[in-house]
């Protein structure tokens, strides 16, 4: 038998991309104008045991992502100021009845340091270059930081916001996170953390072969009227194209080669291209 196996369409997803952040590239900010972005006066402890005792002081700030979707993040910026320097980690964790539950994947960022003396403004600790860490729209976060060192005698503070956001999970803990205290008082500790929507398709899917996923296909859509796009799919199969012209209709057809149950390549014609549908894009 010399029969072709035609390319599965897995799925065909058709969406509009909409952003809904607060502000453009703003996931959360409670930092203020340039020359008085936070309060310099007052502060919550980053510590080692080596100045402060126990097993240091590891801090966790609660606050909410803007936005409603997948927010992806590019950068934070830290206002933490030194008293004693020494490098610092932080992180961006689950919000867990009231506690940081558990750690957002990638988003660990360690050995950071201050430049900026406590008591001083307006230097900021940015962490930039940020990739593959999303936080949802809408939901609650902590915001963790601890000494890299936890028997170092560093101690760094984040500095109050003089905003006026407060909270009530401004917490603290002595045995690296085991346990966590509330501090008992309002101020968030201030910072921001800026990105945006991660782009949704508006025409993707996935593409398998007998049940494997094909990579490297060429997949082009055709709308009329319209420039031709083109695209590959990845290693998962998966390829998608952005800013398609809505109210037209749009055909995808997926590029071979095929191959004969045999293993052999299929004919050029007989590979060159499966179209999946025709469809109005709203």
């Amino acid at each position: 038998m010399n029969r072709r196996f035609g390319y599965l369409l897995c799925l065909l997803a058709v969406t509009v991309c909409v952003s809904s952040l607060p502000a453009a590239g703003q996931i959360f900010s409670d930092l203020g104008p340039p020359g008085n972005v936070y309060d310099v006066t007052n502060g919550y402890t980053i510590a080692g045991s080596g100045t402060m005792g126990l097993l240091g002081y590891t801090l966790a700030n609660l606050f909410t992502a803007g936005g409603s979707g997948s927010e992806s993040i590019t950068q934070i910026d830290l206002a933490v100021g030194y008293i004693s320097n020494g490098p610092f980690y932080a992180s961006l964790w689950t919000n867990n009845n009231g506690l940081p539950g558990a750690q957002i994947a990638n988003a660990y960022w360690g050995n950071l340091m201050s430049n900026t003396p406590f008591g001083t403004c307006c230097g900021l600790v940015t962490i930039s270059g940020i990739s593959g860490v999303n936080l949802t729209g809408g939901q609650q976060y902590f915001l963790v930081a601890g000494p890299m060192n936890p028997s170092d005698s560093s101690i760094e503070l984040l500095n109050f916001n003089n905003q006026g956001l407060k909270g009530t999970h401004e917490l603290y803990s002595n045995d690296l996170g085991k346990t966590w205290n509330n501090n008992g008082f309002g101020p968030v500790g201030a910072f921001d953390i800026l990105g945006g929507s991660t782009p949704i398709p508006d025409v993707s899917g996935y593409i398998s072969l007998q049940g494997a996923p094909l990579a490297g296909a060429g997949v082009s859509l055709y709308q009329p009227g319209e420039n031709l796009k083109l695209t590959e799919t990845d290693n998962n199969g998966y390829y998608q194209f952005l800013n398609i012209a809505a109210g037209k209709t749009f055909n995808v057809m997926i590029h071979g080669p095929a191959k004969h149950d045999s293993g052999a390549p299929a004919s050029a014609d007989a590979a060159s291209a499966d179209k999946i549908g025709e469809h109005p894009l709203r």
